[in-house]
């Protein structure tokens, strides 16, 4: 199976630690989930989760790869741009409940980005029934450095991506977002016959991908400049 596959790929990649719990939902032990596409504060986890053994970890890892949610979850990883070897993978178990309620998270040293909010960190919260993983949670956490990508440039990037690439916006995400100083109020982008102003312009160099394939835009600090850099995209 193709996810299957892909799950597996994600278990070797760099160190890992889980957690889990029986049944209990996702807010047990004081950490919760956030909604859907929403993000909570940055903080420390609660004292509830400790870092699994690698005992511990391999038991998890199994229970996760043999279950159709446990796929679905590294899947939803993947999509968001949170399967890379730049990340660290960290699994946690619960203090009073072991491994019937685990914890991956995974912070990543460049912030990822949705339409709406930029995020360096998600943790997954897994529910285990027997050996079947029975739900899970996805919280994703809000990046406090300044580094961030704004809101408006985001969504400015994700328009001029969809324009681009003819689908809709919530295909897209974007995989990299670093401040850059372009050379000029064109970005260093302007044609022959374009009048740019010689002033050192603040912006980003913004990487979004559809999954199967890959653009690299440029922007000035506030996202009403975005131009796609087509000699660096792929």
């Amino acid at each position: 199976m193709q996810f299957d596959y892909l799950a597996r790929a994600i278990a070797l990649i760099g160190s890992v630690a889980v957690s889990s719990a029986v049944g209990l939902p996702a807010n047990a032990g004081g950490l919760t989930a956030a909604p859907d596409g929403a993000a909570t504060p940055s903080g420390d986890l609660p004292a509830v989760w400790q870092v699994a053994s690698p005992e511990e970890s391999d038991q998890v890892w199994e229970y996760i790869l043999h279950s159709p949610l446990g796929i679905a979850a590294l899947n939803q990883l993947a999509i968001e741009g949170f399967i890379n070897p730049t990340c660290d993978r960290t699994l946690y178990t619960h203090a009073e409940f072991s491994t019937f309620q685990t914890l991956l998270r995974v912070d990543c040293f460049t912030p990822r980005a949705g339409a709406a909010r930029a995020y360096s960190e998600i943790r997954v919260t897994f529910n285990r029934f027997e050996d079947i993983i029975t739900d899970f949670e996805v919280e994703r956490v809000d990046s406090e450095d300044e580094s961030s990508l704004p809101d408006g440039v985001a969504e400015a990037v994700l328009a001029a991506a969809a324009a681009e690439a003819q689908v809709d916006p919530d295909a897209l995400t974007i995989l990299e977002a670093e401040p850059q100083t372009w050379p000029d109020g064109c970005l260093g982008l302007g044609g022959p016959a374009e009048a740019c102003i010689a002033a050192l312009t603040e912006g980003w160099r913004v990487v979004v991908s559809s999954g199967d394939r890959t653009w690299i835009f440029r922007t000035d600090g506030s996202g009403r400049q975005v131009r796609l850099d087509t000699e660096a995209t792929p």
